[in-house]
């Protein structure tokens, strides 16, 4: 008998429908299979990244589903372990507040954490959490190759000691002795997790039932991300011509789960992005997204997620009408 599961590794993809490891390495080259990664119990900062700037909200326990960004594909596909620094934490039941103070020895804002305002899981409506590793004083390895520059030109002519620790000094600039880093976590493809979600939207498993055969569809072959493209017809601005691509690639999607796809969107480096083709997409906040109004002298605006859910409704009533 064969349970339900919510993902799937490699070996299951093939045993229950039939989905060879080359199917799934073509599935990731075309952005139809996120990045998603099981990891152990571990302590993560979760926040919001401001442009390339992370905040911290508080500190939480976290076994569970997590995606981590699009840019580590290419060299999951090569074959390499991958160290993200993001992360996006799936499965909210599963987090466990720890703290929401700040409570690492380096003082921010530093390289690894720009900013801190805390606030509870209770205190937030998200669904997912952007997330980084928490992080431990470590002694910067520059910091050390510095030092070991100098011992060496001071035991070269010790009696210019003076001189080599001015010039290391002027070659190496101001290096801190210590940094903030996590110890890494390392991906690779055997390790990947295909969520049975993600199998409806591709349509390899029916809604009522799993089962192991594929289900083709010879009249309406799957979409590559160069045919995912919006109904034609006159749109607002652009944001709104961006939701009808993602609706139109997906129109089983939720008005939730498409504002899960813009957040995360918003975070990928632009020549990285699946649907936003124009990179209007700026920062995700708090249940509000801000992107670019190229037609109002890239103006910033912001809409909250209850206002895009509103704006899918019309949209899909317009799809419907334009395509019946």
């Amino acid at each position: 008998m064969m349970i339900n599961k919510e993902y799937y590794r490699l070996d299951d993809l093939k045993h229950r429908f039939d989905l060879t490891e080359s199917d799934i390495r073509y599935l990731l080259e075309e952005g139809q299979i996120p990045l998603i990664f099981k990891v152990k119990p571990l302590l993560f900062i979760v926040g919001y990244f401001r442009k390339w700037d992370f905040v911290g909200r508080c500190s939480v326990s976290y076994e569970g589903l997590t995606r981590i960004p699009d840019t580590h594909i290419q060299p999951i596909l090569s074959g390499k372990e991958v160290r993200p620094e993001r992360f996006i934490l799936l499965q909210r039941k599963r987090l466990r507040l720890k703290s929401t103070d700040y409570d690492i020895e380096e003082k921010w804002p530093n390289d690894y954490l720009q900013g801190w305002q805390p606030k509870s899981l209770n205190e937030m409506d998200d669904e997912v959490f952007h997330a980084k590793l928490y992080p431990r004083v470590q002694t910067n390895p520059l910091w050390q190759l510095k030092k070991a520059t100098a011992t060496a030109l001071n035991f070269i002519d010790k009696s210019r000691s003076g001189e080599a620790s001015a010039h290391t000094d002027e070659i190496w600039g101001d290096v801190p002795e210590s940094v903030l880093a996590p110890d890494w976590l390392a991906f690779k493809l055997a390790d990947l997790c295909v969520q049975h979600e993600t199998l409806l939207q591709l349509g390899i498993v029916s809604s009522s039932s799993l089962s192991s055969e594929i289900h083709q569809n010879q009249t309406e072959p799957k979409r590559t991300k160069l045919e995912l493209i919006s109904p034609v017809f006159k749109y607002k601005n652009q944001f709104e011509e961006l939701l009808a691509r993602v609706i139109t690639a997906h129109p089983e999607l939720s008005a939730k789960n498409v504002c899960r796809i813009l957040d995360y969107e918003s975070l990928q480096e632009e020549d990285s992005r699946k649907f936003d083709t124009e990179n209007i997409l700026l920062d995700a906040v708090e249940n509000n997204i801000c992107w670019r109004d190229k037609f109002r002298n890239n103006a910033e605006r912001t809409y909250t997620h209850n206002t895009i859910g509103n704006m899918i409704c019309t949209l899909r009533k317009k799809i419907h009408q334009h395509t019946a």
